[in-house]
């Protein structure tokens, strides 16, 4: 109960979260020999999402897309809202995602399933990393830039631009990044 209180987000675990894992019961069949039987296993469908904007904001629409992983290649157009979703695999961890055509081609490299906690140090900094908010600046301490990173971030969401990472910026940082 511990760790449900300090990770809610059962996806998401630090090194050092300890975990019980429950002994699983085995479910247990009987089935007529020699012949053929049809198993289907339910999985839930995981979804890579991303939005595309550009400097300014506006969502990057109507732009062709490819997403590759494990040797396929899905091809579709960004939504009004710049948005990319595709299914995918649950375990997947990497992605590759090209966005438009000829010169103007953009081609990204997209880690799945590596995000620590967002009330880590870490964990923000990775979200407002992935949202493009978070840069090194040269001449400035990485404290400094997080907090100059999760004021832009207040800024652009309407929240009181504290530079601080309030339960409200935090809450709004899972909303907005999607995990």
């Amino acid at each position: 109960d511990a760790l449900r209180r300090a990770r809610p987000d059962p996806n998401v675990l630090l090194p050092g979260d300890e975990v019980v894992v429950p002994e699983r019961k085995p479910r247990v069949l009987e089935l007529a020999t020699e012949q053929r039987h049809r198993f289907v296993v339910k999985r839930p469908l995981t979804f890579l999402r991303l939005r595309l904007e550009a400097a300014d904001g506006r969502p990057r629409s109507g732009l062709p897309y490819e997403v590759t992983y494990l040797n396929k290649t899905v091809k579709g157009v960004t939504t009004a809202a710049g948005v990319i979703e595709q299914p995918i695999p649950r375990d997947l961890t990497l992605a590759v995602v090209s966005v438009g055509k000829g010169k103007n081609r953009e081609t990204f490299n997209v880690g799945l399933g590596f995000v620590d906690p967002v009330t880590s140090d870490s964990g923000l900094r990775q979200r407002l990393g992935n949202l493009g908010l978070l840069r090194p600046i040269d001449g400035i301490a990485d404290d400094m830039a997080l907090r100059f990173a999760i004021h832009s971030f207040q800024l652009r969401e309407g929240l009181e631009p504290t530079g601080g990472a309030d339960q409200e910026t935090l809450d709004r940082l899972l909303k907005v990044h999607g995990s």
